[in-house]
């Protein structure tokens, strides 16, 4: 049997029992469309889902640093449609991911490379992502994320406790404390509460902090950060004369006053001012440009205007601290 080293994310709904017993065909739907987020992530990033079963799926990466970002990429797009569901229809999942060694037979894959991450999966907090030993080595020079190290975990059928790590998203960033999963109050990987280590000069670095492994790129020297860094809620209402004038919304990473997230399906980049003032572009994947948008930040929350691609297509902006 052929075998080779691969990057596994398995992925399940929490609590899906739970909301199909209160509305079947609403779950089902919810799943669905859901899942046609995760499947082009996936793609976008390289991978494949080889299994479905239920709410949950196995998808296969040759990279564990596009393993992660994928997984990134997911719960900040979840979390955001989450946000715009009443709390008892909302759906969350849990994302494990290790690198090992698998079997391949038919486009599937099995053995304990597989099963670890199943295993990391049921680790991880609500909206969360967990990851393995292998997988930090793999990525933790690589991403700018911080993670927490929770210790070798003894889990069902696998022989030898596993390293696992939570992710902590963000540039630099510590967890303030755990987060008990919970289908109630999920807190989504946009609701962990985390606090930014801002310094100047370049260097790539791992510091462990009371059990947190911070790596990242970024300057030595103190500084006083920037006051809009953070996760925001970009909405987008009112539109006339555009291709499609339907309500969306998407979140942005602000840091360093900087808006630069290339994975996104439709890439954002822009920055804000220390004062406030946002201009946000968002183009294709050959770098077209789609829609401007400039907003006035006031506090936690901010308005502005959106320009398209049309001269006529317009609309208005809202924009709210999701951190």
């Amino acid at each position: 049997m052929e075998r080779r080293l691969a990057a596994i994310l398995a992925a399940d709904v929490v609590g899906y029992s739970q909301l199909m017993a209160v509305d079947e065909e609403a779950t089902l739907a919810t799943l669905g469309a859901y899942r046609e987020v995760t499947d082009a992530l996936v793609r976008k990033h390289n991978g494949r889902v080889f299994s479905t079963a239920g709410d949950a799926f196995l998808a296969e990466f040759g990279s564990a640093v596009e393993a992660v970002r994928c997984a990134i990429a997911i719960q900040e797009d979840l979390a955001v449609r989450n946000a715009q569901a009443p709390e008892e229809r909302q759906m969350w999942f849990r994302i494990g991911i290790n690198v090992g060694d698998v079997m391949i037979e038919n486009d599937d894959l099995f053995g304990d490379g597989v099963n670890v991450a199943a295993r990391l999966e049921g680790l991880a907090d609500t909206g969360g992502i967990c990851i393995s030993g292998s997988t930090f080595d793999q990525v933790k020079n690589k991403l700018s994320v911080a993670f927490e190290d929770i210790g070798a975990q003894s889990v069902k059928n696998i022989p030898e406790p596993i390293p696992a790590f939570r992710i902590v998203p963000g540039q630099v960033a510590v967890k303030a404390g755990k987060t008990p999963a919970s289908s109630q109050q999920p807190p989504g990987i946009s609701g962990l509460h985390a606090r930014a280590l801002a310094i100047a000069g370049l260097a790539t670095v791992v510091i462990v902090l009371g059990g947190v492994y911070l790596v990242a790129l970024f300057p030595l020297g103190p500084s006083a950060g920037h006051p809009f860094d953070g996760q925001w809620k970009v909405s987008i209402d009112g539109l006339s004369g555009c291709r499609d004038n339907s309500p969306r919304s998407f979140p942005i990473n602000v840091r360093d006053g900087k808006i630069d997230e290339p994975h996104h399906p439709f890439p954002k980049s822009g920055s804000i001012s220390a004062d406030g003032d946002v201009i946000l572009k968002v183009t294709d994947q050959a770098g077209n440009l789609l829609n401007t948008q400039t907003i006035k930040i006031t506090g936690n929350t901010g308005a502005g205007r959106f320009e398209g691609r049309r001269p006529s297509c317009t609309g208005t902006i809202t924009l709210v601290r999701l951190e």
